[in-house]
């Protein structure tokens, strides 16, 4: 099954963004900033993260009248990925 281009960039962002989370609390000593994952320990959370990933991956996969909607989690999924760079930077 080949993947839509929304699915690809929707994963990709997901992946930068538990790199970076990763990161800023491995090495950094930072916290996890949702609420929801802020007490659970990073293998738990990676968990989580990949679980939730499939799951919206399998969803932007089905075909659907309105294309323009698949880009939605992709958009929403991109903030955290500058902001965990501007706290890792700023521990720096």
């Amino acid at each position: 099954m080949r993947l839509n281009n929304p699915t690809k960039l929707f994963i990709l962002i997901q992946m930068l963004d538990l790199l970076t989370t990763m990161v800023g609390i491995r090495y950094f000593g930072l916290t996890e900033g949702n609420v929801m994952f802020a007490g659970w320990g990073l293998g738990r959370m990676i968990v989580i993260k990949l679980f939730y990933t499939g799951i919206v991956s399998i969803v932007l996969q089905m075909p659907y009248d309105y294309e323009w909607l698949k880009w939605i989690p992709a958009l929403v999924g991109l903030p955290p990925i500058p902001w965990n760079i501007y706290l890792i930077a700023s521990v720096l």
